[in-house]
């Protein structure tokens, strides 16, 4: 159902984009006929330093900053594998201006919280550093764009910090370390062969790391670190002067370094393949088996134009039409197949790549081959239907019309990010307006045959790449994998299923449901409105987003009354039920009917609910509305789709089962709550037991007749939104009323100090520690809010201690979760990635932490270094939709204290005191209830 958001990630967005590897000293519009949006503001200073600023009122306050250094780690020389990365971590080790680790803590104090409002990272061709500013006052914007100066030229490589942090760059290595990386290095060395980036992965070589001197890593960084090769992106709540007027100030007198840059690295090229070449490549993960089929193309990198863009959509149109044919494949044959998936992508410059893959039950590779071959012919031999390409054509002016309506209000820090993208990508950033017009006329006459000419076009000769990833006994060489492709070529096509136009089948009644309650809570602009039948509907306008609108429908009580005997029910239905799609109009009908909405539909099931998650523009919210109703009216369990869903559920368990990060996060609730099987993830065998009919009938009576909630917020018409549920949810048969949950249904919590240690057979050598605190409060709205800061002094402390101590973890994780269902209960919980020997000692330094904090208390600074960032982002928080839409609307009925959270945010969080939270860490982080958990791979 969130066809849209699909097709603008996966298939514009990558066939418009032409990267380019080398420094540019031309903006993007500046050699092309394309016009950028008039909102930015383009310019360079007389040292080479190009910059560019947009004005923006959203978050109010802010201004979100990048600077970009074109050096990446296809810059580095055989002497230096990892060395960008390695740079980009010594920036946050000590500047000139902030040595040692004073940067961060000044930064925190200032009220950035590090990861979520200053970060940085590297790729094959950039290093990135990004600062959210909390304020947009001038003393604070001169420490922002001061901090950025530094990152450009005052890096010290301190001896001391050099051999610390490289130990935290290993750790980065281990927590990345994956089959997915490793199958992906290979993946290049086959697909890429012969250009850079097969011999330079950006975390580089563990050796070479270990040994970096301060000489090493400064001569890296001043010859490439230099204002010719940086671009400054500013864009926030302050006027395009001031912010112009702030980059001349702070980076001006950048000078170049006195030695001449060094030449660009060459990327090499694309070793083309004559005719079909093969490759088997084991994934090490229990599961089934991908075929994937590639067209490995050397990328032109044409400029970004007129012409580009508009040849751009029949490319487009065409990769789309066989994804959905492939969809089709699999759901037609759910024993065998999986997932399947076509696309085209540009790649760093280096290749434009066809995609075709299916994902097949072990064993069944072969018959994977045969379908990519036969469907990939089927296509360049036949091309497709008028209907097929109308359906696009609608789907694009959907897409593109869609993006004029949301862009009025976006965040600073997207519009930054966006930019970005479009000038590391040598992509023109036009208004979306201009981008319509731009690709209206080639959307219009858009044809079976232009869509034809442009695929084949894609797919040259017979020369093709084709990939076999799993778990299966190898072929007995690759060179039988290309056999079997050669002999289905040979084969006569199948027929092509006829696709007939449908137009959605649900009408509701002309007589709307009757309002039997309607309240209006003033202070916080919310309506509600209960039916006769019991529906109950929440609905809250907001400015926040423009032409966006989010539902959420609450139905029935979700994993709450999971009974024992039927565990894992709940999980295989919100899996499923999707998949099996109306009783009018299967899963595929029901997308191409859809292909001219913006809207999307998601389920899944909650601690207290099944929830439906849905969005919409305003054109599309009627829509979206009856697709909630007919949901709830008229589930289908269509047992083919149902059971391609679950193959799909059963790849996430093959790799629960082999990943050490996943596990601890999947077992934790359970063992926090005494064993409680309606907590953290229930076993696989207990959820793949349960049959198509077992999910009916346990999930259709609570669709059809469970309590019924739903929330609506964003850029909506409130009255207009209680008319569409009223002729819709409101006029369905009665339903039952939702009541407090039975006191007896409360899970238990832990009540004794527990370790439990899981050994995994992966051959990722890493291990995960979790460690956790259970609680129970005694106010639902003041007492969470002050564990929930408890826990960034736990991450805090976890950080300075194991990452920049120890040097043992990279991204030390410190969370905080809380009951929906009893609200004065939870849990905190503190993780690190590690080497496995340390797995056991790290854990013991966890509760040493924070057995520390709860006896010795924090100091006024580390108080301040999460309290500053908290009172920084407090206004923000409250202008966004999820906000409401998570925590406030579903539960204005069940819980009226609810409205608490909203109305006294504000004053609770500046209220907050030191003392107050050293006791909540007294009373809360005890050794006698501590769980830890450590599951890892020798």
């Amino acid at each position: 159902m969130n066809i849209s958001l699909r097709w603008v990630a996966a298939g514009l967005g990558a066939v418009l984009s032409a990267a380019v590897a080398s420094a540019s000293v031309l903006f993007p519009h500046e050699s092309s006929d394309l016009q950028p949006d008039p909102a930015y503001t383009f310019g360079r200073l007389p040292n080479g330093l190009r910059y560019a600023v947009r004005s923006n009122p959203e978050p109010a306050s802010r201004v979100f900053l990048i600077l970009r250094v074109h050096a990446g780690s296809i810059h580095e020389r055989d002497d230096q594998q990892g060395f960008a990365h390695f740079v980009e971590h010594m920036a946050f080790n000590g500047t000139r201006k902030f040595p040692g680790t004073t940067l961060v803590d000044t930064m925190q104090r200032s009220g950035y919280s590090l990861g979520a409002h200053i970060s940085a990272f590297t790729s094959y061709n950039s290093t990135f550093y990004q600062l959210d500013a909390p304020r947009n006052d001038p003393a604070t914007l001169r420490q922002a764009f001061t901090v950025l100066r530094e990152f450009s030229e005052g890096v010290l490589f301190d001896p001391r910090k050099i051999k610390k942090e490289s130990g935290v760059v290993e750790s980065e290595q281990r927590a990345y370390t994956t089959s997915a990386k490793d199958i992906g290095r290979e993946l290049d060395r086959f697909l890429y062969g012969g250009t850079r980036i097969v011999i330079r992965p950006v975390l580089g070589s563990p050796e070479q790391l270990r040994g970096a001197t301060t000489e090493q890593l400064r001569e890296f960084y001043t010859a490439w670190y230099r204002p010719s090769r940086m671009t400054l992106i500013a864009v926030g709540d302050l006027s395009v002067e001031k912010l112009t007027a702030l980059i001349t100030e702070h980076f001006s007198e950048l000078a170049d370094p006195d030695r001449p840059p060094p030449p660009e690295p060459p990327m090499g090229s694309i070793q083309q393949a004559e005719r079909v070449e093969a490759r088997y490549i084991a994934t090490h993960l229990p599961g089934g088996t991908s075929a994937v089929l590639y067209s490995i193309r050397p990328d032109a990198s044409p400029s970004d134009n007129v012409a580009a863009r508009r040849k751009a959509i029949a490319l487009a149109a065409g990769f789309w039409i066989l994804h959905e044919r492939l969809q089709r494949v699999v759901r037609a044959n759910p024993v065998e197949y999986g997932q399947a998936q076509a696309t085209w992508t540009d790649f760093l410059n280096v290749a434009d790549v066809g995609l075709l893959r299916v994902d097949t039950k072990s064993g069944m590779w072969r018959g994977g081959v045969v379908t990519l071959e036969q469907e990939l012919r089927r296509a360049l031999t036949h091309g497709f239907t008028t209907s097929e390409v109308d359906e696009q054509k609608r789907r694009l002016e959907t897409n593109y019309k869609e993006a004029i309506h949301t862009t009025q209000k976006v965040s600073s820090a997207a519009l930054a990010r966006s930019l970005l993208w479009s000038l590391d990508q040598n992509f023109v950033p036009t208004a979306p307006d201009e981008t319509w017009a731009v690709v209206k006329d080639a959307v219009e006459i858009l044809t079976p045959e232009a869509c034809l000419a442009a695929f084949r076009a894609a797919w040259p000769g017979n020369a093709r790449k084709l990939v076999i990833l799993g778990t299966d006994e190898a072929p007995g060489a690759d060179k039988e994998i290309v056999e079997v492709f050669l002999s289905s070529s040979r084969m006569s096509l199948a027929d092509e299923e006829t696709v007939n136009t449908e137009v959605f089948a649900y009408n509701y009644a002309a007589e709307p449901g009757t309002i039997v309650r309607r309240t209006h809570h003033a202070d916080v602009d919310v309506h509600q409105v209960e039916f006769a039948n019991g529906v109950r509907l929440t609905v809250k306008r907001t400015d926040f987003e423009a032409n966006r609108i989010y539902t959420r429908a609450r139905v029935g009580y979700g994993r709450l009354v999971e009974p024992l005997e039927k565990t894992g029910i709940s999980v295989a239905a919100a899996t499923t039920l999707l998949a099996g799609g109306l009783g009018r109009h299967d899963e595929t009908s029901l997308n191409r009917i859809l292909a001219s909405e913006s809207l999307g539909l998601s389920f899944q099931v909650d601690e207290d609910a099944y929830s439906f998650w849905g969005w919409s523009g305003r054109a599309s919210f009627r829509r979206l509305v009856e697709l909630h109703a007919a949901h709830v009216q008229d589930p289908a369990f269509r047992e083919p789709p149902m059971f391609t869903a679950m193959m799909q559920l059963r790849g996430y368990y093959d790799a629960l089962v082999s990943s050490p990060e996943q596990l601890t996060n999947a077992l934790v609730p359970r063992l926090l709550h005494g064993g409680d099987h309606r907590h953290g993830v229930p076993n696989a065998d207990m959820v793949f037991r349960h049959s198509a009919s077992d999910l009916r009938n346990w999930i259709e009576p609570v669709l059809t007749k469970g309590p019924l909630d739903l929330s609506v917020i964003g850029d909506v018409d409130v009255e207009e939104a209680i008319a569409e549920v009223a002729r819709t949810l409101g006029s369905l048969p009665p339903r039952e009323t939702r009541q407090p949950p039975a006191e007896q249904l409360r899970p238990a919590s832990l009540i004794r100090q527990t370790e439990e240690t899981i050994n995994l057979t992966s051959k990722l050598r890493k291990a995960s520690v979790m460690v956790a605190w259970p609680f129970q409060v005694e106010r639902p709205v003041e007492d969470p809010r002050r564990l929930r800061m408890l826990s960034n002094l736990i991450h805090l402390r976890v950080v300075r201690r194991v990452r920049e101590e120890l040097g043992a973890t990279y991204a030390p994780v410190a969370d905080f979760w809380q009951s929906a269902v009893w609200p004065t209960q939870g849990y905190l919980v503190a993780s690190v990635v590690v080497e496995p020997d340390k797995a056991r000692k790290i854990a013991a330094t966890l509760r040493e932490v924070c057995e520390d904090l709860a006896r010795n208390g924090m100091t006024e600074d580390e108080f301040q270094q999460v309290y500053q960032p908290k009172i920084a982002t407090l206004d923000e928080e409250l202008r966004n939709n999820a906000y409401w839409l998570h925590y406030v609307l579903p539960y204005l009925t069940t819980h009226p204290w609810i409205v608490r959270l909203p109305t006294t945010r504000t004053a609770d969080y500046r209220s907050m005191t030191r003392e107050e939270l050293n006791m909540f860490a007294r009373r809360y982080l005890r050794p006698a209830q501590t769980a830890t958990l450590i599951a890892t791979s020798p």
